[in-house]
């Protein structure tokens, strides 16, 4: 039996032993009921329940929900939001339209703009890398919007790092 480090780096030549995965992990964890998986998106069941929304017209609602964050009109994005719409991020845990405008729509206020890297819509999806600007402050962060009918119904946002990155390019940090 091969023996597992904890950090290839850190390996001293003693003998490691493997570790034990607890109980509660050893089965999957349930996949929470409202994602899709790519399959899901092509089935033809699917796309009955959930007939496919043309590409440009989901790339535009989400690029006007990044316009309207920059311009501060709080009206625009209630227009683009579902009444079931719901937010997830590293600090919000799948929260409701409502509870996103108490807590996270001021933030709004902090962003002067961004420059979308990066956007490919799969099915009524949308996958956007983009770069963020605050005063002087800078961030990459990915985003995965759900879009049904015209309007979003959910937002995923995976944090990146600030800009510019602050390990040195070709490095590892710990």
């Amino acid at each position: 039996m091969k023996a597992v480090l904890s950090h290839p780096r850190r390996h001293t030549g003693a003998r490691v032993r493997p570790m034990r995965r607890p109980d509660s992990l050893r089965e999957p964890c349930p996949r929470p009921p409202y994602r899709n998986s790519l399959a899901d998106l092509e089935s033809t069941d699917a796309m009955a329940a959930n007939p496919r929304i043309p590409a440009a017209n989901v790339e535009q609602l989400v690029r006007d929900c990044f316009d309207s964050c920059v311009k501060k009109d709080r009206a625009a994005i209630e227009a683009l939001l579902a009444d079931d719409f719901h937010f997830s991020s590293p600090l919000d845990n799948r929260i409701d339209r409502k509870t996103y405008f108490e807590v996270c729509w001021p933030n709004s206020k902090r962003i002067d703009g961004f420059a979308i890297e990066r956007l490919a819509v799969v099915g009524d999806h949308a996958f956007v890398t983009y770069e963020g600007r605050m005063g002087k402050e800078r961030f990459r962060n990915t985003e995965v919007h759900t879009v049904r009918g015209n309007k979003i119904t959910e937002v995923e946002v995976y944090f990146g790092w600030n800009v510019p990155h602050p390990v040195k390019a070709g490095t590892h940090e710990d």
